[in-house]
């Protein structure tokens, strides 16, 4: 159990340095990007200037897919 900042910083520091962790980190953004991207764009980059409550439809149909995963 880290008690203070500098053993949490060392134990980010070492953590940070393992190659197998960096790499879960990776895949994990990776999967955030390929689940979330499609959606996150209808709400961030609103090209039709849809309003949020006309985004949830969109958003209801995600979720359905992403069931089924």
């Amino acid at each position: 159990m880290c008690l203070n900042h500098t053993t949490l910083r060392t134990s980010l520091i070492k953590d940070l340095q393992n190659n197998g962790i960096l790499i879960q980190l990776r895949v994990l953004g990776l999967i955030g990007k390929v689940i979330t991207g499609p959606w996150m764009k209808i709400f961030y980059c609103n090209n039709e200037g849809k309003s949020n409550l006309e985004v949830v439809s969109i958003l209801k149909a995600s979720v359905n897919r992403l069931q089924y995963l």
